[in-house]
């Protein structure tokens, strides 16, 4: 697809790198069991044990990646019956616990539920969607295999796990409390079958791992580097068993967890793209980030929608998450109005700026875990940056996220709307989003040598023009807007349901 050298740089990427990194998360996730095992058994956790236990999981793990597909073939089908055993187990002493009577306290309906059914489907796609690096044994099947054979086999092998466990887990939740699920869990089962609950935990971990590992050195090979692959399988090994001593012995776990995650995600998807989506009750165009439903864009009504992040103290990860709140909006909104109730009919625990447009009216909506606050337009405009302009909202602002920055960055926009001639075009305004030297900075432009995570920069600039139900959308900040290409999406004319 890249010729010969541009795949060299692909699977150097996508295969290599992120079989690393998956190797650094399994083994993290795995060692930490060991640790809450070694305590159950009266073992001191010091650093010194838990070296040892990294090591020695790294170990057996890189034993079996070394010794190939024929070992891996040999030892997973009884590792499987051992596996799918212990889960037939503990799923006994689950569904003993499950409230087969649980109804949720308040049903969802409308927005909540179309919320939870768009989020639903994002995360079964992401499951298939993530495994792009994954171990492609159908390689070592003879030439005469049948297609449709392999592609049964695989699918009916990742539906039937996939299926028992979701509903397991499903069910699990309507007694345990979830937040903790390994606790919760030790909370029901007997105290004999918990270590071996752990111990099939860390195993199933580590043949998950062994695939991998295998894959990532025949992958460092295919790049074209020169090594036996035993020698480049314990390269990658290294470099993972590295990386997950530094997860559990130097950082914070889940901190770790989450920057690799976000690491995957950067180079994996980089980039914000545009968007058309057709099915909801109303069609519409935009822009959004990879991995998020919905963020900027016009429908057919004719509704526009802008989105600014903003911080609130009473900020959770619960309710519906605000780019959910989006696509909702642009999919299922006719109207400024209808979108507002929808807005205040959703459980919101997390806060944006949905600056809504329709041919008639122009609102913005400040959400927050104490509600939405609708903003009118001053003076026939409707600026917004990151901060929230309602006045029960202000003394809430979560500090030092985007002040006094944004607050700056305001006020040099409502100085340039009072003082410039009225826009008689859209792209009129775009000349309006520029800053000179000494100026508040409009456009986000990140600093030489900024760490990760703070690089910040403005990678779009987007008009709406709801009345022509179309978005043009410039890659680049609107500083490149005079030479640079604009590129229009129309959102197509459905009828609502």
């Amino acid at each position: 697809m890249f010729g010969v050298r541009g795949n060299r740089v692909n699977i150097l990427i996508t295969s290599w790198f992120i079989s690393v990194c998956y190797l650094a998360l399994n083994w993290a996730a795995a060692s930490y069991t060991a640790f809450r095992l070694a305590e159950r058994f009266g073992i001191e956790v010091n650093l010194a044990v838990k070296i040892v236990l990294i090591l020695a999981i790294a170990g057996i793990t890189l034993a079996v990646s070394v010794y190939g597909h024929a070992t891996i073939v040999r030892l997973y089908q009884p590792l499987a019956l051992v596996l799918t055993a212990v889960f037939v187990v503990m799923a006994v002493f689950v569904l003993g616990r499950a409230d087969w009577g649980y109804q949720p306290a308040e049903p969802l309906h409308g927005t909540g539920l179309w919320a939870v059914v768009a989020a639903g489907l994002a995360i079964v796609a992401s499951a298939p969607l993530s495994y792009t690096n994954s171990a492609d044994f159908a390689r070592y099947l003879p030439s005469n295999t049948s297609p449709v054979a392999v592609a049964g086999w695989t699918t009916l092998g990742a539906f039937v796990p996939s299926v028992l466990t979701t509903g397991l887990g499903a069910l699990a939740a309507t007694a345990l409390n979830m937040a903790d699920p390994e606790t919760a869990l030790e909370g029901v089962l007997p105290s004999w079958f918990i270590p071996v609950f752990l111990i099939a935990v860390i195993v199933g971990t580590m043949a998950n791992n062994a695939m991998t590992a295998y894959s990532s050195g025949l992958a460092l090979q295919a790049v074209g580097l020169r090594l036996r692959r035993s020698r480049s399988v314990l390269l990658d090994g290294s470099i993972g068993a590295a990386m997950t001593m530094y997860a559990l012995l130097v950082s914070n776990f889940l901190d770790t967890v989450s920057n690799m995650m976000q690491l995957v995600v950067t180079v994996m998807d980089p980039f914000w793209h545009p968007h058309t989506v057709d099915g909801t009750p109303y069609s519409y165009a935009g822009l959004t980030e990879h991995g998020m439903l919905g963020k900027i864009g016009v429908n057919s009504a004719g509704l526009g929608l802008f989105f600014n992040i903003l911080g609130h103290r009473d900020d959770a990860p619960a309710g519906v998450p605000v780019h959910v709140l989006a696509a909702a909006v642009l999919g299922t909104a006719g109207s400024v109005g209808e979108a507002l109730d929808l807005l205040r009919a959703a459980p919101i625990s997390t806060s944006g700026a949905f600056t809504l447009l329709d041919t008639a009216t122009a609102m913005c909506a400040e959400l927050s875990p104490r509600g939405v606050s609708v903003i009118p337009p001053r003076n026939g405009y409707l600026p917004h940056t990151n901060h929230f302009l309602d006045a029960r909202n202000t003394p809430f602002e979560k500090p030092g996220l985007y002040d006094p920055d944004s607050q700056d960055r305001l006020r040099l926009i409502e100085s340039r709307l009072e003082s410039c001639p009225i826009p008689e075009r859209a792209e009129d305004l775009v000349s309006y989003l520029q800053s000179d030297p000494g100026q508040p900075q409009l456009c986000c432009v990140p600093a030489p040598g900024a760490a990760f995570g703070q690089r910040w920069a403005t990678l779009a600039t987007v008009l709406l023009e709801p009345e022509h139900r179309r978005v043009r959308i410039l890659a680049g900040t609107p500083l490149e807007a005079r030479d640079g290409t604009w590129h229009t999406l129309h959102a197509a004319e459905v009828a609502a349901l």
